[in-house]
């Protein structure tokens, strides 16, 4: 639970602290593409079905191609009324830093026609406040997922704890009919002795007899 708080907090933090977006390239079928970047404190994994998940809520399929998870035929208001092709890619911002992603955006329209910053700049202004809001999203994904993450660890707890509950339910009437079988069986040896005493003295009289 300690580890969860420090990890929310921590994400918190380092969510606000990060680099605003950026412009960038990013290499695709060998040629330098211009491009929008961040980095985002989440890695990859996280990342990528962040964006995964909120597109398909707008109702697009991704595709994954030569490196790059592809969106064709986009259309978000926020980016202007033509739709675009989407190009994400996301790369492990360094090896030290494995909960840190740079995610780089380039747009293209018609069979991989690659927009340049110089011909259409208002895309790509627009492509940085996107960028912004969808760090938002992936924030709120990420903190999702750990409260599923964390229901599911408190059922399981609970689960187990209940399962503990009724084992010291079966216990304590097992230990109850132990201890009547236990009270049974000492009324049961106290009477067992009488008899047996009763039984010495019916022999050694029968021994006295034959010593008559």
């Amino acid at each position: 639970m300690k580890k969860l708080l420090f990890s929310l907090i921590f994400s918190f933090i380092g969510f606000f602290l990060f680099a605003q977006p950026r412009n960038s390239t990013v290499e695709y079928l060998k040629e330098k593409r211009d491009a929008v970047a961040m980095d985002i404190p989440f890695s990859e994994k996280t990342v990528n079905n962040a964006i995964v998940d909120a597109f398909q809520k707008l109702g697009y399929k991704g595709k994954e191609n030569k490196g790059f998870l592809v969106f064709k035929e986009v259309k978000i208001k926020q980016m202007g009324d033509k739709p675009l092709d989407f190009y994400f890619l996301t790369e492990r911002k360094n090896r030290k830093e494995k909960d840190a992603t740079t995610l780089s955006i380039a747009f293209s329209r018609d069979l991989d026609q690659f927009i340049t910053e110089a011909e259409e700049d208002e895309i790509f202004n627009n492509a940085k406040n996107y960028l912004e809001d969808l760090r938002n999203t992936i924030y709120y994904y990420d903190l999702e997922d750990q409260i599923k993450s964390q229901a599911e660890t408190l059922a399981k707890s609970e689960k187990k704890l209940n399962s503990l509950v009724d084992d010291g339910k079966d216990l304590e009437k097992r230990k109850k009919k132990l201890d009547e079988q236990i009270e049974t069986n000492s009324q049961n040896q106290i009477a067992q002795k009488t008899d047996a005493e009763a039984q010495k003295q019916v022999l050694e009289k029968l021994k006295e007899k034959r010593k008559s």
